[in-house]
């Protein structure tokens, strides 16, 4: 929904809590904001509606990045091409108003997300995190990854038939070592598994609506 319609419909909901039907705002004793907080946290544990907002939206880029419906596929096919969900840029003027906000909430998204390698073809290998390193694009100097040779939209597979460097930058030196240790895990017969982070820091093969409200 848009803010301005959230913010509404919670000026309603406040009003209502304090006097009911005659919706009378005057009569709120404590900010909507305190009663949306969790009963350990002094609130009501009525979740607020812009929270839940965002959860939604993060609900569709895990859709994006883990289903394999034909709402993703023309997704794919139409918005994000031959890239990933995290390559596109901001300022794109394809998709719809919705589009935008998943795009907006990426970098909300990527602090949960990641990819239990198997066999590579899913992964992005710059993109998304799949090693103990993170995400690889975020721990290197702007431009360095073209010094690696593996192209920006790159799947973690096509590493496969990189050739070992030795470089000036340790960062990539390190790179290098990851490479050499997913080589040898790969499994061909199996498909990539994505994971999401839930509110004990632990990588789950689903998404769990409450569990991530609790996190964000």
């Amino acid at each position: 929904l848009p803010s301005g319609c959230i913010r509404e419909i919670e000026r309603i909901c406040s009003a209502f809590l304090w006097s009911g039907t005659d919706l009378k705002s005057k009569r709120v004793k404590v900010s909507w904001k305190e009663v949306c907080r969790t009963k350990q946290e002094g609130g009501l544990g009525i979740r607020s509606l812009k929270e839940m907002a965002v959860v939604n939206i993060l609900t569709l880029n895990w859709s994006i990045l883990s289903a394999e419906s034909l709402w993703v596929r023309w997704v794919q096919i139409y918005l994000i091409r031959k890239g990933s969900l995290w390559s596109i840029k901001s300022t794109t003027q394809m998709g719809s108003w919705m589009w935008k906000k998943i795009l907006k909430h990426r970098d909300r998204a990527k602090l949960f997300y990641m990819v239990d390698v198997r066999n590579g073809l899913k992964a992005s290998f710059w993109y998304e995190k799949w090693s103990p390193m993170g995400r690889l694009i975020e721990i290197l100097e702007e431009g360095r990854y073209i010094e690696m040779g593996i192209k920006e939209d790159a799947k973690v597979a096509e590493c496969t038939n990189h050739r070992k460097k030795n470089h000036r930058f340790s960062m990539l030196n390190r790179v290098e070592l990851e490479i050499e240790k997913i080589k040898e895990k790969l499994y061909l017969e199996e498909k990539d598994i994505s994971l999401w982070r839930n509110e004990k820091d632990i990588y789950k093969k689903e998404f769990k609506t409450s569990e991530t409200w609790q996190v964000v």
